[in-house]
């Protein structure tokens, strides 16, 4: 991913050349509308960053949109654990408040986390067991994992007794 300190290099190599009038001197404009989250949910962002170190500065979020519903904080120490209490609301939701399966999704800004398996895998077990549909969108799904895919090639050996034949 890239990094903040990219803007630090990119402005301080640019300033230098302020004398050329080819290059134009950098001027920084701070973007503070945000027009995807609801209030709620840029002030929690705004108190879990608080204690971390901001080598750009403080940025304060204004949002567009209304406060919006409470944001809920779950303490997860376990991706499995993480896994159920997201189904459970998802299926908790639909059930009680007749929302649709179609206005849920849970996005993932990324599927691995180190040598585990992917994020999402906990997750689909999870609905899986509580039947609730999911599509995944972007990754494999976990259907597609290696272990299923193993289970399905040794399937066919067994049926075919050779490997070629897994194609036909």
């Amino acid at each position: 991913g890239a990094s903040p300190g990219n803007f630090d290099t990119f402005s301080k190599h640019f300033s230098t050349n302020a004398e050329d009038p080819v290059i134009p001197t950098v001027r920084e404009a701070v973007l503070e509308e945000n027009y995807r989250s609801t209030g709620n949910i840029l002030n929690v962002g705004a108190a879990f960053l608080e204690g971390c170190s901001r080598k750009r500065g403080h940025k304060t979020l204004r949002p567009t949109k209304e406060s919006g519903e409470k944001v809920e904080l779950w303490s997860c120490p376990l991706a499995e654990d993480q896994a159920w209490r997201i189904a459970e609301a998802i299926k908790k939701r639909h059930d009680e408040q007749g929302v649709s399966w179609g206005q849920v999704a849970c996005l993932f800004r990324c599927f691995h986390m180190g040598p585990q398996e992917p994020l999402h895998y906990a997750l689909q077990r999870q609905l899986a067991k509580l039947k609730v549909p999911c599509r995944v969108v972007g990754g494999k799904s976990l259907l597609a994992g290696p272990e299923v895919s193993d289970v399905i090639a040794y399937l066919s050996l067994s049926l075919t007794g050779t490997p070629d034949r897994m194609n036909d």
